[in-house]
């Protein structure tokens, strides 16, 4: 618990003060700091890279799906030309009959 409070940043330097007072004091307890400055660095670190991939891989689902839906359009818009090819060509030899125009 104490090394999530850290890494997010939540009253740590009163947890360090803590660390460096139970290993004897200013004196002794100095060293003791350096656990801190590395967890701050390397939690950090880490931390930043989960959430970066996290955030790369939703943008990459999110590119993958409007890349779907393009593909999705592009059928339909192909299936309502077809279908309105189709609708001409039944229309065109009606019409002409009707107008008296042989072919």
């Amino acid at each position: 618990m104490t090394v999530f409070q850290i890494l997010t940043g939540e009253d740590w330097n009163a947890v360090m003060y803590d660390g460096i007072k139970s290993q004897g004091g200013v004196k002794g307890g100095m060293v003791f700091s350096v656990y801190f400055i590395v967890l701050t660095l390397f939690g950090n670190y880490t931390l930043l890279n989960v959430f970066l991939a996290i955030a790369v891989d939703n943008l990459a689902n999110a590119q993958e799906l409007t890349k779907d839906e393009q593909e999705e359009e592009e059928a339909a818009n192909q299936k309502l030309a077809l279908q309105k090819a189709k609708e001409v060509a039944e229309v065109s030899p009606l019409s002409a009959a009707s107008m008296g125009v042989t072919m």
